[in-house]
């Protein structure tokens, strides 16, 4: 698996466990890997594993307001394989504005459906009042057009959003990159939220 191209292409479209999920009346009360947006960095990683990261960082093409920051395969994980924060930019105290879990399928984009039909499920129950859109692409990495992402989003009425997607990569994008299947749920704040849809790319 090449890590660092498929960071990258995460964060070019930016999971909840049913484990982590519990009724809250804020956005900042769901957790991944009990971390909350709002939150600091340095209460859940020391500095010195905020900085070995500085490899993962990646900042978005027409803007560096906000930087990811992924943290791969740490023991401390129960749920995701991997966790990507963004903070912005130059913040030393590391706050959170949006927070995802990634879980990797070798090829077994089945099983990453059936989890996010979980998942989604879970969802529509805990946020009877969001606004929710289902709907499957096509990866902009992938040329041929036969890699897709099939999202569903659930827009809150503060302007947060919360993302279950499966990445579904094409065999000739597996073979030729090593890029594996992945389940990626996502919170993010309103702030981040609308950086992404009107400043981080042209």
């Amino acid at each position: 698996m090449v890590i660092n191209k498929i960071l990258i292409y995460l964060v070019l479209i930016l999971t909840f466990n049913c484990q982590s999920l519990a009724k809250a009346d804020d956005i900042r009360d769901f957790q991944i890997e009990g971390i909350s947006i709002g939150d600091s960095l340095i209460d859940y990683f020391t500095k010195k594993e905020i900085n070995k990261e500085k490899k993962y960082r990646i900042k978005y093409p027409n803007s560096n307001k906000f930087t990811a920051i992924t943290f791969i395969e740490y023991s401390k994980f129960k749920i995701y394989d991997s966790v990507q924060a963004n903070v912005k930019t130059n913040d030393k105290n590391y706050i959170i504005y949006s927070i995802s879990g990634i879980n990797y399928f070798k090829n077994k984009i089945d099983d990453c459906k059936k989890q996010k039909n979980l998942i989604y499920n879970e969802l529509k129950d805990l946020f009877p009042a969001a606004s929710i859109v289902n709907k499957t692409t096509k990866h902009a990495y992938d040329k041929s057009g036969k890699s897709t992402i099939h999202s569903s989003l659930f827009d809150m009425e503060d302007g947060s959003v919360v993302r279950v997607e499966c990445y579904d990569w094409s065999k000739k994008m597996f073979n030729k990159n090593d890029l594996d299947d992945q389940l990626v749920v996502s919170i993010l704040s309103e702030d981040f939220s609308y950086f992404l849809s009107n400043e981080a790319y042209e």
